[in-house]
């Protein structure tokens, strides 16, 4: 899904930053931001995945928002790249975190 990444000498915010971009997220698309701050929180706390309310919580915090509106935003970018296609956004997050931790896992 997030294509091939050399992760050498890069942060995690820059790995995120690329897979995001290789999966056809455009930087431009509302809510952009608060999806990269979504998947590293996740990196970071992988609990998260699972509690996607209190993620929402801790970035619209981060980010003088409310939780909806993280939310929105966040759904928005999945609405555009998968159009039609209905799935929980935590799924869409899940899967890139989990994609992103296999590029780490190859490394170690």
């Amino acid at each position: 899904m997030i294509g091939v990444i050399n992760t050498q000498g890069k942060t995690t915010k820059q790995i995120v930053t690329e897979a995001m971009d290789n999966i056809g997220l455009n930087k431009a698309n509302l809510g952009y931001g608060h999806l990269r701050d979504a998947i590293l929180e996740c990196l970071k706390n992988p609990g998260y995945v699972n509690s996607i309310t209190a993620l929402y919580k801790l970035i619209a915090k981060k980010n003088d928002s409310t939780s909806s509106r993280v939310e929105r935003a966040i759904r928005h970018n999945f609405e555009i790249l998968h159009g039609a296609e209905k799935r929980p956004t935590r799924e869409y997050i899940a899967h890139i975190v989990d994609d992103i931790n296999m590029l780490f896992d190859e490394e170690a």
